[in-house]
């Protein structure tokens, strides 16, 4: 099943609109809807960032320590970890809840009311095993840094996948 979000339009007030197309593995419509609205999600969005910011850190971190405990690896006396590593495991903690609160402002905002007929069409249409592939088709530069993968359907449906693609791609 192909399953195609297409971002309409913009309104500040209202959010984005979005048009949903589901197709059967023929390439048939069986559904098309095209009042979908996603409010407005600066927060999310600058959240987002944020989470994007620690995993550069933590990543940079991890680095660092993996070089200097290969560096240390052929020495007879190896010295002890280095003080970084219990702030490493700390980063980790704060990155692994920084995450998950990310998922649930996603799931929130992805679950809004008037966006919530997306899923239940999908649910509706598809059954536990069948392969979903959904076409994210957006041109706003910060909805294509969104997890959209983090949205609860795909638990739902675990042969779901994301593709996100340029606006202007048919």
């Amino acid at each position: 099943m192909w399953v195609t979000l297409s971002q309409e339009e913009f309104d500040p007030q209202r959010g984005y609109r979005f048009t949903l197309e589901i197709k059967n593995d023929h390439g048939a419509v069986i559904a098309r809807s095209r009042e979908n609205w996603l409010p407005p999600a600066p927060e999310l969005i600058q959240y987002c960032q944020h989470c994007r910011e620690s995993s550069h850190k933590l990543h940079h971190r991890q680095n660092r320590l993996r070089l200097e405990k290969f560096d240390d690896g052929e020495a007879e006396n190896p010295i002890p970890p280095p003080p970084d590593y219990e702030m490493l495991q700390r980063l980790r903690e704060s990155h692994a809840q920084a995450i998950e609160q990310r998922n649930d402002l996603m799931n929130n905002w992805l679950n809004s009311k008037m966006f919530n007929k997306v899923k239940q069409a999908i649910l509706d249409r598809s059954m536990e095993q069948d392969e979903i592939v959904v076409l994210i088709r957006i041109d706003r530069g910060e909805l294509q840094r969104l997890p959209w993968a983090a949205w609860d359907l795909a638990q739902r449906r675990p042969e779901l996948e994301f593709a996100l693609l340029p606006l202007e791609n048919e």
